[in-house]
């Protein structure tokens, strides 16, 4: 009688082989769910930083805009202004320049109760003299799409309006 010569005996090779591919399938899914929980946790976090970076220009440029154009030289003066108001009152010679009211700073989200609360995880850097705008550093924390580039903008901007005006 001929015996087959099969390396399965009794299908436990390839029982072993299923656990394997099995347990390699789960732990693919399970770092799939892992890195989406860990992607959802950096827009989260995104979000609230730029949140709290653009809260910190706005407050920079009340200041600014009730100052005739001096900048705030520590956090104690970018924070007197409370409450800061919906509106500036200083408007831009170019559309767009800076905003100039809430709604155009944050869209729909929440301005942050507490700012100086809120600004913690943030490095804040002040001229001595005010006459340079404040340096509003995330401090390695993700922020959303142009909001390191704006704000440097809006600010600048607010500085050039003023010297112009002074000439």
């Amino acid at each position: 009688m001929i015996r087959p010569s099969s390396r399965l005996r009794h299908g436990s090779s390839r029982t072993t082989f299923l656990i394997i591919i099995a347990l390699f399938v789960l732990a693919w899914i399970g770092t799939a769910i892992f890195g989406y929980r860990v992607y959802l946790n950096v827009l989260d976090t995104a979000r609230e930083t730029d949140t709290t970076m653009r809260a910190l220009a706005w407050a920079a440029l009340v200041y600014t805009c009730r100052e005739d154009g001096r900048f705030p030289t520590d956090a104690e003066q970018l924070f007197s202004v409370q409450p800061l108001p919906d509106r500036l009152d200083c408007v831009p010679s170019e559309i767009g320049a800076w905003p100039t009211t809430r709604e155009e700073l944050l869209g729909d989200r929440l301005f942050p109760d507490d700012l100086a609360e809120a600004s913690r995880k943030m490095k804040l850097y002040f001229s001595s003299d005010g006459t340079r705008p404040p340096v509003l550093d995330a401090n390695g924390l993700p922020t959303e799409l142009g909001t390191t580039e704006d704000i440097p903008l809006w600010l600048k901007s607010m500085k050039s309006s003023f010297q112009g005006n002074d000439a």
